[in-house]
């Protein structure tokens, strides 16, 4: 009778056989393994949720339009050359639903009286329906200063070069007789006599004060006499006689711009650059080296500050 193998040995009660070597179990894992297991299953997933979620946030950025303050920068004399362009950004604003604020930059000498007064009512028409605010970074002077008196917040900078509130005219000749030239009155040439021009800047002075009185309102801190004087001032003093605001630049007036407007999440936009808008031509005289006199073509009254450099005769 042949012998039989021996039985393994029976497990104690209550536990469990030991496992095979090279296996491990569930007891034996350490909870750092599932967490890699999960990490391992789990990330995969999560990139194919966030990835394409963030890509549609980035394109739905680039395609909701965002709201608009427009930059005008007005850098060169006023004058029929000029004129258009600008009224050209102007209407651009009023036109576009996206600019919701204009921000006016000056730096300019100001210019010929009839286009100044018509860019001027541009932007108080304007003002009806968008903020419009004023910095004046180099100079604001005659002209240029009665653009600023349309804005709801005027800025200077300390060194600005604000006022020179008033009109200059540059009379026609006295009366001459051409031997080959016949005309039917005597202001047929120049369309009025020297006494008549010189009271028509009495006027346009007037007029100005007047606008400037409107534009600042309460906040004017000088008199009648030192306004009418013709000078210019620095943007601290301007601040003192309550021509200006406020000490800033462009960043804060587009700030307060957009404030007014009560928008966030902005752009900037600079409505030449928007617009294509090339540099201005010349149009005054020039001078017998082919450069500009800074002076008028015509004989007429101007909204323009003329630098003691430029106080030349053409």
């Amino acid at each position: 009778m042949s012998e039989q193998p021996p039985l393994p040995p029976t497990p104690p009660a209550g536990g469990s056989a030991r496992p095979r070597k090279g296996l491990v179990t569930r007891e034996e894992r350490s909870p750092s393994d599932s967490h890699q297991s999960w990490w391992k299953v789990s990330i995969p997933g999560v990139l194919w949720v966030l990835v394409p979620l963030a890509l549609g946030v980035l394109i739905a950025w680039q395609m909701i339009p965002h709201p608009v303050v427009g930059v005008l920068r007005i850098d060169r004399d006023i004058s029929p050359a000029t004129t258009p362009n600008i009224l050209r950004q102007i209407a651009y604003v009023r036109d576009q639903s996206r600019i919701q604020a204009l921000v006016v930059v000056l730096n300019s000498p100001g210019g010929t009286v009839p286009e100044t007064e018509a860019i001027y009512l541009e932007l108080l028409h304007l003002r009806e329906t968008h903020p419009v605010v004023v910095v004046v970074e180099g100079m604001a002077a005659s002209g240029a200063y009665y653009l600023a008196t349309a804005g709801d917040h005027v800025y200077v900078q300390p060194s600005s070069r604000v006022g020179n509130i008033g009109v200059i005219s540059f009379l026609p000749p006295e009366p001459l007789v051409l031997e080959n030239v016949v005309w039917t009155g005597p202001h047929k040439i120049f369309g009025t006599s020297r006494d008549s021009m010189m009271r028509s800047a009495e006027v346009i002075k007037r007029q100005f004060y007047t606008v400037v009185q409107t534009g600042r309102g309460d906040k004017l801190n000088t008199d009648q006499e030192t306004l009418l004087s013709g000078s210019l001032w620095t943007g601290t003093t301007a601040l003192e006689m309550g021509l200006a605001d406020e000490i800033g630049n462009v960043s804060q007036a587009v700030a307060r711009a957009a404030d007014k407007a009560k928008i966030a999440n902005y752009q900037i936009v600079n409505l030449k650059d928007e617009l294509g808008i090339e540099e201005y031509f010349l149009y005054y005289s020039l001078d017998g080296l082919g450069q500009s006199s800074h002076m008028p073509i015509t004989p007429g009254i101007y909204m323009r500050y003329f630098a003691p450099e430029e106080r030349r005769l053409p």
